[in-house]
């Protein structure tokens, strides 16, 4: 797909976590699963599975700008790092974005491969000290509230919100 793997997310994270714990600009993290990805594979083969994934990192690009960061982090599973963001209205809007834009149809052979996103979000600035495991940890726990409210949605981390036994452990890869 010709994203940044985990390691390398990983690293950006923690550089920009330390920097953020001094002082330095926010960040926020979008933790991002298709949905409905597992029945294209199934129905169409993973070559139109392939073909989607290609597609999606396309269109996540297309919203982004040059200084923020696409990750693949599982199969469907991404995680995007938006440098110097963390304004509510400015996370939603690009969630709502992203979600719309993986919603229109991706043709593969001559068949419309239909898929969604749910997203969980997270921002340095609702930290005391923000640190990358656990940020990613938020983020992930947020992903799987939104799912369970259904597909195509994103949820920002509450603490309050959030089943804590959905949680993954992101301390290591």
């Amino acid at each position: 797909t010709g994203v940044a793997n985990r390691r390398a997310l990983d690293q950006e994270i923690g550089h920009l976590a330390d920097m953020a714990a001094r002082g330095g600009p926010p960040f926020a993290l979008l933790h991002l699963d298709l949905d409905l990805f597992k029945a294209v594979n199934d129905s169409l083969g993973h070559a139109a599975g392939d073909h989607v994934l290609i597609q999606v990192v396309e269109r996540l690009r297309a919203e982004l700008r040059g200084q923020d960061m696409v990750a693949r982090v599982g199969g469907d599973e991404f995680v995007i790092l938006l440098r110097g963001v963390t304004a509510p209205a400015a996370l939603a809007a690009l969630s709502d974005r992203l979600i719309a834009r993986l919603e229109a149809p991706m043709t593969f052979q001559g068949h419309d491969c239909r898929i969604s996103a749910s997203i969980g979000v997270t921002s340095s600035d609702r930290y005391p000290r923000p640190n990358a495991p656990q940020m990613l940890s938020d983020a992930d726990a947020a992903l799987y509230a939104a799912k369970r409210r259904g597909r195509g949605g994103w949820v920002v981390h509450r603490p309050e919100d959030v089943d804590p036994t959905s949680r993954r452990d992101w301390t290591s890869p």
